[in-house]
């Protein structure tokens, strides 16, 4: 029995090229190739797909560089972890954000794309995916304790938040120190942020809520990539080198051309 894939990617060489690695495999149907733009607009569609393979990242997309995560949040709106496997493909496997957001989405699985750098290693990791390479936890921290996230914190329903009062992108400055206050209250509502300084210690003035810039600061993180160097070790599973993070700075298959 064939098994139904989706490929969702923002560049379309490798989103075709990757279709036609599993077009060629007997044991495949490629269902779609989709754009995270398309993928976003499916509803129902997905029920026909057992693996969906998601890019994590498109730096075009707009206030979150990461639409990967939307795309596997709709996903899974209609289908479990056990209907549909959610295999994220990315450049950004040591982005602690991704890892995070992931996660939370409910992908199955995280590989670094230069991983998956012949068409028989992407198959096999596709249709015989190690356990061991489920989603990996953040590992930096640091930067976690200088945002101030907790154990408790959401990060996709804090930006879903955040997007939905204007937020993301050129934010507006509250126009008096109570809806500043009321803002930074009803923000960590949803995101249970640990208010902290840039430093990551607790504010000596003993404040409830996360300030503006931590805030921002925990927002830029979230949605932006990051320029991040990949130094290898003996292991093979490589390291980060200078991951920068902390600073101040989400129809069907139009152009996805469908396979059925």
């Amino acid at each position: 029995m064939q098994r139904g894939i989706v490929i969702v990617d923002d560049d379309d060489l490798t989103r075709r090229g990757m279709a036609q690695v599993f077009a060629d495999e007997p044991s495949t149907d490629v269902i779609a190739e989709l754009s995270h733009e398309e993928a976003l607009s499916w509803t129902d569609q997905w029920d026909r797909a057992d693996i969906v393979i998601v890019d994590a990242a498109n730096e075009r997309s707009g206030p979150d560089q990461f639409p990967g995560v939307g795309v596997v949040q709709r996903v899974r709106e209609r289908r479990t972890a056990d209907q549909t496997m959610v295999i994220v493909v990315t450049g950004h496997f040591f982005d602690d954000a991704v890892r995070m957001r992931m996660r939370e989405a409910g992908a199955n699985f995280l590989f670094h794309r230069s991983e998956l750098h012949d068409s028989s290693i992407l198959v096999d990791a596709v249709l015989h995916p190690d356990t061991a390479r489920s989603v990996p936890r953040p590992t930096d921290g640091e930067t976690i304790f200088h945002l101030g996230i907790t154990a408790a914190t959401n990060v996709n329903t804090a930006l879903a938040w955040a997007a939905g009062e204007g937020l993301l992108g050129e934010r507006q400055q509250p126009r008096s120190r109570r809806s500043s206050m009321a803002l930074r209250r009803q923000f960590n509502e949803v995101a249970n942020l640990e208010p902290v300084n840039a430093d990551g210690f607790k504010p000596a003035n003993g404040q409830e809520a996360p300030s503006l810039r931590q805030i921002d600061r925990f927002l830029e993180w979230a949605t932006k990539i990051k320029n991040v160097a990949i130094t290898d070790t003996n292991d093979g599973a490589g390291k980060v080198a200078g991951a920068g993070g902390t600073g101040a700075g989400a129809g069907g298959t139009q152009r996805g051309r469908s396979r059925r």
